[in-house]
């Protein structure tokens, strides 16, 4: 990839992010550096704990859905990348 696709892309990735935590205020000063466990898994915990308690879990199925969405659009534009060799 050249250096002016990545830093487009780069832009575009931190431009959702930011989206998102404005949208999202709840989320943006949690620290994750105390967290024993990988986010994937404070999640999926989350998500148990907000069943067997009946509440709403912290992240909801939307914004999984748009996490997910993220997540594929992100590994799209890898596999339409040029491979680069070192």
């Amino acid at each position: 990839m050249d250096e002016k696709t990545r830093t487009e892309s780069e832009a575009a990735a931190f431009r959702r992010l930011v989206a998102h935590l404005r949208q999202r205020t709840d989320v943006q000063n949690i620290d994750l550096t105390d967290f024993p466990k990988d986010a994937l898994t404070l999640e999926l915990e989350s998500f148990a704990a907000a069943v067997i308690d009946n509440t709403p879990p912290l992240v909801d199925g939307e914004a999984g859905l748009r996490a997910l969405k993220v997540a594929l659009d992100i590994m799209q534009h890898i596999k339409k990348q040029p491979r680069t060799h070192i």
